[in-house]
């Protein structure tokens, strides 16, 4: 297992080692499907008052790079909506979500992937 970054309140909502980020994502997005990827990093975020929530990962499987994303208000979950994504690392460089003290981080994340 190795190190996740982690943005936004994703370890408030759901852990900060890889393997506590698939049990929630396993949970919440009811799916197993998880278990075939690594977790490079984990967004999420609240907003309107704490009624919608949306978050995303960044996950890798067999060299390829991919991004699953949720939303949900609080009266549904992620149920159905584990659909990862192929992305690149151009597209990865425009959905930095963290503080501006974790950008650097970020960089570096991206700059090891390519």
């Amino acid at each position: 297992m190795s190190e996740v970054f982690i943005m936004g309140n994703a370890a408030n909502d759901f852990g900060v080692t890889e393997l506590a980020i698939k049990a929630s994502i396993a949970s919440e997005f009811e799916t197993d499907e998880i278990n075939d990827f690594q977790v490079l990093a984990a967004y999420s975020n609240y907003n309107d008052g704490g009624y919608e929530h949306d978050c995303w990962f960044l996950l890798k499987k067999e060299g390829f790079l991919y991004v699953a994303s949720g939303s949900h208000c609080s009266c549904h979950g992620y149920e159905d909506q584990f659909s990862p994504q192929i992305v690149n690392v151009g597209y990865l460089a425009t959905m930095y979500s963290g503080s501006p003290t974790q950008e650097r981080e970020w960089q570096a994340l991206l700059s090891s992937l390519s």
